[in-house]
């Protein structure tokens, strides 16, 4: 049981973060928030150097 639980949390993960997004053309919802999660993730390290 434990196994299908864990093949069935990486099977659908792991394509997610695998893929590159266009964020200049983001077209759904998954890649606008993945868009806002890597500026947020630029900002916060320019703010933390600051």
């Amino acid at each position: 049981m434990r196994f299908r639980l864990l093949f069935c949390l990486f099977a659908f993960t792991a394509p997610v973060h695998a893929q590159t997004v266009d964020c200049s053309n983001a077209a759904s919802q998954a890649q606008i928030n993945s868009c806002a999660a890597q500026a947020y993730e630029a900002a916060d390290g320019d703010l933390n150097l600051a």
